[in-house]
């Protein structure tokens, strides 16, 4: 709101501005029911404005209209009440939206049934340098050609989905954000079931995009928190989905992508980091000690049955190393066993991925372990497939301890 001392009330119901120094400007608006005109005083003559006079008129806040005197509320108060709660949210180019209103009872209820496309055609307009002609003439369309003309795509599904969107101020940033993010129909789809979309929410998956269509999302944005609060509380999401990821990068196993979609409080996904904490802690302090025998390596005795097709020797303590981490398991303690030849360490690559360990005795070999990924039992075609391919080479012996 202007100070009083420099507005003041024509007898035709007009608002008048004076800016002294160093603006040395006069300008007035005509009132609602005279089309809610911008004019400015150039020589003495009242000259028509057509660029937006950017004034908030009707701020978000709540303002008394009966009880206060001041000049511009009592201007405002004769704007219709429905009208003043709709575009109240919207402060970049609301004057424009108000002075469409009251050229016409059909832009006034084009405007208070469809209000954030309405607005979105209104800044639309004005940064393409539309006459009010023209801007008319494109309230007239349908929606689905004002979502073709702004958004560039033919959506239905944009038509429902713009006006649940819940502005906080409606500023030129939230616009932008809007049809830079609902030009591409996959986030179009995220919202389609949401009653309410809060602008947090676009902000958050404009930052973070692995929260689209998470239930996280859903339910843990806040409309009443600042933008700052929302993106902290979002990188601290994305802090701990990336230490998961960390965590299954390190064991050499895909990411669970569906644990970012199904998880639906903040809560849930910092217990599901807790439980993975000692793998995680496991498995760094393996990669310290793979780091620090990169140079220290130390090879193993060859075994007799050599590399077959889907059997594959483990000849060096990094490899152990390595296959202790991939599998999650201790293999790494039999480091010592290895060194004196007559156990070996292998990798079964089919039907299952497995270690083995074969002992190598006068004229036999037995199989004394066999596991998958945790210590894991193995299905029985996978034991039966390992004794075939050693059969030919000699009696083998199964002991599984």
């Amino acid at each position: 709101m202007f100070k009083e001392n420099t507005v003041t009330v024509s007898h035709e119901g007009e608002l008048i501005f004076t800016l002294s120094e160093p603006y040395n400007i006069q300008f007035k608006l005509s009132s609602w029911l005279n089309g809610l005109n911008f004019l400015r005083l150039e020589q003495n003559e009242w000259n028509l404005e057509k660029i937006d006079a950017g004034i908030i008129l009707v701020p978000r806040e709540s303002i008394d209209y009966e009880s206060n005197d001041n000049a511009v509320v009592n201007f405002v108060k004769n704007i219709p009440l429905a009208l003043r709660q709709t575009i109240s949210v919207y402060h970049y180019k609301q004057f424009s939206l108000l002075h469409l209103a009251a050229q016409s009872r059909e832009l006034h209820e084009v405007i208070l049934h469809s209000p954030n496309l309405s607005w979105m055609l209104v800044v639309y307009a004005s940064n393409n340098d539309w006459s009010m002609e023209q801007t008319i003439l494109a309230f007239q369309l349908k929606r689905i050609k004002i979502i073709e003309i702004i958004f560039g795509i033919h959506s239905s599904m944009l038509v429902k989905l713009i006006n649940k969107i819940k502005f906080i101020n409606g500023s030129e940033g939230e616009y932008l954000l809007t049809i830079k993010l609902f030009k591409k129909r996959y986030i179009v789809e995220t919202f389609k079931h949401w009653q309410v979309v809060p602008i947090q929410a676009l902000r958050v998956i404009n930052r973070y995009r692995c929260f689209l269509n998470s239930n996280l999302l859903f339910n843990e944005v806040d409309i009443d928190k600042s933008v700052f609060a929302n993106l902290k509380i979002f990188s601290g999401f994305h802090r701990i989905l990336a230490d998961i990821h960390r965590v299954n990068a390190s064991l050499n196993k895909p990411f669970d992508l569906s644990i970012q979609y199904t998880v639906k409080t903040g809560r849930e996904l910092t217990q599901f980091n807790n439980r993975l904490t000692p793998e995680l802690q496991r498995t760094r302090e393996l990669i310290r000690e793979l780091a620090i025998l990169q140079s220290i390596d130390e090879n193993y005795p060859q075994s007799p049955i050599g590399d077959l097709e889907h059997f594959v020797q483990i000849k060096n303590r990094n490899e152990l190393l390595k296959e202790g981490i991939y599998m999650s398991h201790c293999v790494i303690n039999y480091h010592y066993k290895l060194k004196i030849g007559k156990r070996y360490i292998y990798k079964l690559l089919y039907p299952q991925r497995a270690t083995v360990e074969i002992y190598i005795g006068n004229n036999y070999y037995e199989i004394k372990q066999f596991r998958l990924a945790k210590n894991e039992i193995p299905h029985s075609d996978s034991l039966k497939y390992l004794i075939e391919i050693l059969k030919p080479l000699n009696k083998t012996n199964l002991n599984i301890t």
